[in-house]
């Protein structure tokens, strides 16, 4: 719990600085976390609390909760890969009381984000389009790449949420839990 504590708080830092979560962190973190179940339910014959099962069930977990989100271009492949990393250290359980935590602060983040730009009213109105069958069509851009465009602006912390540092609330969340 501590190496996901300790990666998780390191990848917020560098989200809401830079919004980047780095592959050079999150990549190791994932072998790191598959190797170390490996290892322990080797040794441990059956007495480890998270078996290498669960550690690979919960890497896919992590991974695709957020593969949908990632494909239509509204999280960036860094916290995909870091909840991947989540799950191969935490196992699915705890990985998806992580998304879930997560999940919420970032519907408050996002709440007080379109009341601080006015744009609360419009936000609801289009939930309710969505409940009741409409389709909306966001506006098109010929750059394809709307992430970098939201970042570069001044107000980009009220556009772009980091969502490696909601992860990190969930990490501390859960391990305020889980004591």
């Amino acid at each position: 719990m501590v190496v996901v504590l300790a990666t998780s708080v390191l990848l917020a830092i560098t989200d809401i600085c830079r919004f980047r979560v780095y592959n050079v962190i999150t990549l190791p973190m994932v072998v790191l976390g598959l190797l170390y179940h490996a290892m322990i339910t080797c040794l441990s014959y059956g007495n480890e609390s998270i078996s290498f099962l669960d550690s690979v069930v919960g890497a896919m977990f992590g991974f695709g909760i957020l593969l949908a989100l990632y494909l239509q271009g509204g999280i960036g492949g860094g916290d995909v890969k870091l909840m991947t990393g989540i799950g191969a250290w935490l196992g699915i359980k705890k990985t998806f009381m992580v998304f879930t935590a997560a999940s919420i602060m970032t519907g408050v983040y996002a709440i007080v984000a379109l009341i601080a730009t006015g744009r609360l009213i419009n936000a609801l109105f289009n939930v309710y389009r969505l409940c009741i069958g409409c389709e909306i069509t966001p506006k098109q851009d010929d750059d394809c790449d709307r992430l970098e465009k939201e970042i570069a602006r001044s107000d980009r912390y009220l556009r772009v949420i980091p969502f490696a540092a909601m992860i990190a609330l969930g990490i501390v969340y859960l391990f305020i839990m889980s004591r």
